[in-house]
């Protein structure tokens, strides 16, 4: 009797495990791909940095063999790169926990290019645990280009609807460039004016104080002081910039020439899309003869850091982090159309505005000039949208245009079928962009969605 309850158990054992185990669905493939099949050079570009991203972080460490094809190149004369070619392959090494890998192309200077010249890399061998990808081989002319379009997977990184990255993307040369959100704090315009922004992305708030030395600024000054966007925060909108990037509507305002017009400011470094709090940081800003001079310093410190930032006319904005100093952010302004992001809207509550955070926001580059058009698939399909469509369409400089409007987040949750969206860029290339997924609900992964972009007109 005892034999058969001590068999029993262990059949009813087997049977839950196997129950369990058809429970758990297998992982699908961690595919190992280019985010693009074609780049090109610009001609002010002396490196490139290719990436081969990973549909979630290897388990194991690996390495990935690139096949290396020339045409009017030769290695080590007309260009290198990190990792080297040897025999025609580059292997990249792979440690776990990586969730991309890298190869950094460098031209050779006072190397003449005519412009025909090309590189082809194909992922020969995905390495352990990887699957190569649908877009394993990827063409590299060293000359720029006007891409005819494609598909390009976000590389917006973990965190789902708090994804640690904003990605930028130009249509133009198939490129994006991901950069964490929290890697800045202040940005300073390189315009004609001198205008300061927080971090929208990172829900950065700050308030001036009515003193003008920072030496007399300590912990007393943030006694009773709210620097949060919470709704409960009748305040909360005078704490952040403009949220349609109007740089007359700024915390900070101009920048006086007068030194002693400029306040000292309470810097809240910002929590938002699931950031850290970090301790609050006290500023001054004043204008210098090639662009500005910050100082800073924590809130209790008496001592504080200085440091001079220059304008360049090539980028909207010079980036500026409490951490790291001068940081690159976003690409030169003429160099991208679209940032999928993070940042603060605000919304209508009980009658009146209040700031509201928005995940998966698509901001255009409006200070570059980058125009946008909705399009309505009731009006015009997809498949059938042209260049005669362009005359009837009103483009906005809007930078929300696209927003959150292409995506649904109740009911059938996904992306907008309904609409697809025309982007006009500095160059006057009009290119057609439509979102392919969101989320788990319509297949894709949120923090990672894909695009298709066609060229409908090339610039003149």
């Amino acid at each position: 009797m005892q034999y058969k309850l001590i068999l029993l158990l262990a059949v009813i054992s087997v049977l839950l495990f196997s129950s369990c185990e058809k429970d758990t669905p297998a992982l699908p493939d961690n595919l190992a791909e280019f985010s693009v099949t074609q780049l090109g050079f610009e001609s002010t570009e002396s490196s490139k940095t290719i990436e081969i991203n990973f549909s979630r972080a290897v388990e194991t460490s690996t390495t990935i063999i690139i096949g290396v094809e020339l045409e009017d190149l030769v290695y080590g004369e007309s260009f290198t790169t990190t990792p080297e070619v040897v025999d025609g392959k580059i292997n990249i090494p792979v440690s776990t926990g990586q969730t991309k890998a890298e190869i950094t192309i460098r031209k050779k200077d006072d190397v003449f290019l005519n412009g025909s010249e090309r590189i082809v890399l194909t992922i020969d061998q995905a390495g352990e645990n990887l699957v190569k990808g649908v877009r394993s081989s990827l063409e590299v002319l060293f000359s720029s280009i006007v891409s005819n379009g494609g598909t390009m997977t976000l590389q917006g990184g973990e965190g789902g609807a708090s994804a640690v990255n904003s990605v930028f993307v130009n249509f133009r040369s198939n490129q994006q460039t991901q950069i964490r959100r929290d890697s800045w704090d202040l940005a300073f315009w390189c315009g004609d004016d001198f205008k300061v922004i927080l971090n929208n992305t990172a829900a950065t708030t700050a308030k001036g104080l009515d003193k003008f030395d920072l030496s007399q600024v300590g912990a007393s000054d943030t006694m009773n002081l709210d620097l949060s966007i919470a709704t409960s925060n009748s305040n909360a909108l005078n704490l952040i910039d403009d949220v349609n990037g109007n740089l007359d509507v700024t915390v900070i305002g101009s920048i006086s020439s007068n030194v002693n017009e400029n306040k000292v400011f309470i810097v809240n470094r910002g929590t938002g899309g699931g950031i850290a709090a970090r301790a609050w940081k006290k500023i001054k800003i004043i204008r210098n003869e090639n662009g500005y001079t910050l100082y800073y310093a924590n809130i209790n410190d008496a001592n504080y850091q200085t440091l001079n930032i220059p304008k360049n006319n090539d980028h909207n904005f010079i980036y500026f982090s409490f951490d790291k100093g001068i940081v690159e952010v976003e690409p030169k302004k003429q160099n991208w159309d679209i940032v999928w992001t993070g940042g603060v809207l605000t919304t209508l509550s009980n009658g009146t505005q209040i700031p509201y955070y928005y995940s998966d926001l698509v901001r255009t580059n409006d200070y570059g000039l980058v125009t946008v058009s909705e399009v309505l698939v009731e009006n015009i399909k997809w498949n059938e949208m042209s260049e005669t469509h362009l005359q009837t369409l009103a483009f906005s400089t809007d930078r929300h245009t696209i927003g959150a409007n292409w995506r649904v987040t109740r009911g059938n949750i996904g992306v907008a079928l309904d609409r697809f969206y025309v982007v006009k860029d500095a160059f006057g290339n009009y290119y057609k962009l439509r979102f392919l997924n969101f989320t788990t609900d319509d297949g894709g992964t949120r923090g990672y969605p894909n695009i298709e972009y066609a060229l409908i007109k090339k610039g003149e």
